[in-house]
């Protein structure tokens, strides 16, 4: 078995159709996910295919690396919503996403 490590992957989304989530006036948000993976590319394909299952529409992909897992804490960051150790681990035993906080923006009323 390959070994497995912590992606980010910075992505823009907006509402599919049967989305609830996102507040009707947001014409989109920016997200930060976490998720362990064997390369970049299945990382993508990870976030990809949770955010779809979720309702959301993939606008871009703007960045994938391999996070470093000393860079978390143990305290929430309730600004940022990024993972604590807590849920690194979790979704390291789970296989899952991470969704950080979505950085919303709105329609132009023009």
């Amino acid at each position: 078995m390959l070994p497995k490590y912590l992606f980010y992957v910075d992505v823009e989304v907006s509402a599919g159709k049967g989305n609830e989530k996102m507040p009707e006036e947001l014409l989109g948000a920016y997200v930060n996910c976490y998720t362990f993976a064997i390369n970049k590319d299945e990382a993508i394909l990870k976030v990809r295919g949770c955010l779809e299952e979720d309702n959301y529409n993939i606008i871009s992909i703007n960045d994938c690396y391999r996070a470093d897992l000393d860079q978390f804490s143990i305290d929430y960051d309730e600004s940022t919503g990024e993972p604590t150790k807590r849920d690194i681990e979790e979704i390291r035993e789970s296989s899952g996403v991470f969704y950080a906080n979505f950085f919303g923006y709105e329609k132009d009323e023009q």
